[in-house]
């Protein structure tokens, strides 16, 4: 099971690196900046980084069990990626999900994060080889 981590730890490096990037982007963009004039954009993403590593290390680990199981098929390669695409972005929702339970109403802000985070992990599952 060992040889198999590279294509789940693209994806997880993928998500925790690029996705807060977006975040910022969609924020700049929208002009919702404003609501994180405490912080500068560089120290927003290297906070964002360390938060993400930390609390996505459990989906990178059951991708990569997930990785393990599907890649032994005989399927199609195509097939694979889909599955693994499902796979991962279900495995964010339930992060995401987890997570906001615990707030009392959820904000623009926070489906902009879980959203960003959803589109960074299809793009790696469709951009890396399997």
């Amino acid at each position: 099971m060992l040889q198999h981590y590279k294509y789940p730890l693209k994806i997880w490096l993928t998500s925790i690196l690029i996705s807060p990037m977006l975040y910022l982007l969609i924020i700049h963009i929208g002009g919702y900046k404003d609501n994180y004039s405490l912080v500068t954009p560089l120290a927003f993403y290297a906070l964002a980084v360390i938060i993400a590593s930390t609390y996505s290390i459990p989906n990178f680990i059951l991708l990569w069990v997930a990785y393990y199981f599907i890649s032994s098929r005989t399927w199609p390669t195509a097939f694979k990626k889909v599955v693994l695409l499902l796979v991962s972005v279900l495995l964010t929702i339930i992060l995401f999900s987890w997570n906001f339970k615990h707030l009392e109403s959820i904000s623009r802000e926070d489906y902009i994060t879980a959203i960003s985070y959803m589109i960074t992990v299809a793009f790696g599952c469709l951009v890396y080889k399997v």
